[in-house]
């Protein structure tokens, strides 16, 4: 039995008995895959807890730090045993070697990328620890913000030597390594439940076990949707332009 005791979960996992990994993104409900997945990478009687400072590794898996922070990052880049959420194939590759890495499934979430960069530029205004400037309720000075957010963006995350935590993130290095995208399998949030069910079926996990907690809305933030915020050819481009390898993956349009 796996008790809940929270649901706001951001970690990487890797399970040794059903041979898979999954790369956390960012804003593609993966927290809901998380929860249904950690249950496999974790002995019995598994606690899900709201802050896990440091990874927990057993003959069953690995279950990612939450959210560590920054520092704690870059002083564990060298300790093989420390696994975090939003880690890169490249780190998890380091710590397992790229042959275990190679021969599992690999997984990770996707979502429509003009939602999602959407629902990224909301989020950084609402719920983080730093906030953007409070995004206006005029939509022509909103619709100036979004833009600058975007192009704002650059894909290491770096500006002036400085890591820029007010930016659009690209998934790009998370799900690639040597230039190769290196995903076996993926899990839409348009049909999250139907792509888990199909995953669970490849890797011996019986989907009628499945535990798929509701994604969490925060639509109600949202003071402009992505067909009013999306209003020019080059703010499109530039969403095409960071979250290219979804693009390529032809699974959504490529226009809002």
């Amino acid at each position: 039995m796996v008790n809940f005791l929270f649901l706001e979960m951001t970690l990487m996992l890797l399970s040794e008995f059903y041979k898979f990994i999954f790369i956390k993104t960012h804003k593609t409900a993966s927290t809901a895959v998380e929860l249904a997945l950690e249950p496999y990478c974790a002995p019995p009687d598994h606690l899900i807890f709201p802050n896990r400072r440091n990874p927990l590794i057993s003959d069953y898996g690995i279950i990612g730090a939450r959210a560590p922070g920054v520092a704690m990052r870059l002083e564990s880049q060298n300790d093989v045993t420390f696994f975090w959420n939003h880690m890169s194939a490249k780190k998890i590759i380091q710590r397992i070697s790229y042959e275990k890495f190679m021969s599992m499934r690999r997984l990770t979430s996707v979502r429509n990328p003009f939602s999602r960069l959407v629902s990224q530029f909301y989020y950084q205004q609402a719920c983080s620890k730093n906030k953007i400037p409070e995004i206006s309720s005029d939509l022509s000075e909103a619709r100036n913000q979004f833009d600058r957010w975007l192009h704002d963006y650059e894909e290491s995350g770096l500006k002036n030597g400085c890591k820029k935590i007010h930016r659009a993130k690209s998934d790009y290095s998370l799900v690639h390594f040597g230039g190769k995208f290196i995903v076996t399998d993926f899990v839409r949030v348009e049909s999250i439940k139907d792509d888990l069910n199909a995953f669970c079926g490849k890797c011996g996990i019986d989907a009628n076990c499945l535990k798929i907690s509701s994604e969490r809305d925060n639509s109600a933030n949202k003071k402009f949707n992505v067909k009013q915020l999306f209003c020019s050819s080059s703010m499109i481009d530039q969403a095409r332009k960071i979250d290219s390898w979804v693009f390529e993956l032809d699974l959504y349009p490529d226009a809002p």
